[in-house]
């Protein structure tokens, strides 16, 4: 997933929509916060972690899925731009289901 610095979902691929059991009209153009269960101040600060950092930052979301239920998900973001001089940060989420047996490369 791509996220604005302002926290919308730019876009998502198809492998992420799967797993978020929704649909494209209903994640992208919309604002991260609204989308997780978690606590909007916690997603502020791992956003800007992300947008500052070199490396992947490891977080957690848990996901509000299309019927309401909660898909916990790993999740790891970095800054496809810096946030520097006043330029516009784009994070890079990935997201791995919680219990997933996926290897790390």
């Amino acid at each position: 997933m791509l996220i604005s610095d302002k926290g919308k979902i730019v876009s998502a691929n198809h492998a992420a929509l799967r797993l978020l059991q929704n649909r494209h009209e209903n994640v992208c153009g919309h604002a991260l916060t609204h989308q997780v269960f978690d606590d909007e101040d916690k997603i502020v600060k791992y956003l800007k972690n992300c947008s500052r950092a070199g490396d992947l930052v490891v977080g957690s979301l848990t996901w509000r899925g299309l019927n309401g239920e909660s898909i916990p998900f790993r999740s790891e973001g970095a800054a496809l731009r810096h946030s520097l001089a006043n330029k516009h940060a784009f994070v890079l989420l990935r997201l791995i289901p919680k219990g997933s047996q996926q290897a790390s490369f």
